[in-house]
């Protein structure tokens, strides 16, 4: 593997990880609510352990947002 190639995938998992975690956020603060009637009674710990797998399943967690949000419109 050269130094470009390497350079290259490390910034598409830079890339990936700050889409991640932009998108972790945003999901936190607006769409959780959305998607689980139990999320108002959770704590900050819960966010806190789920927020590393959102980061990294975001395409996951955006297209069920965008699917529940359809459904209830």
């Amino acid at each position: 593997m050269t130094e470009t190639t390497a350079e290259v995938i490390v910034l598409i998992l830079a890339a990936y990880t700050g889409i991640g975690f932009v998108s972790a956020l945003a999901f936190l603060i607006f769409g959780a609510r959305a998607l689980d009637d139990g999320v108002p009674g959770s704590t900050k710990g819960a966010f806190v352990l789920i927020f590393p797998g959102l980061v990294a399943l975001w395409p996951v967690m955006i297209a069920k947002w965008l699917i529940g949000r359809g459904a209830d419109h």
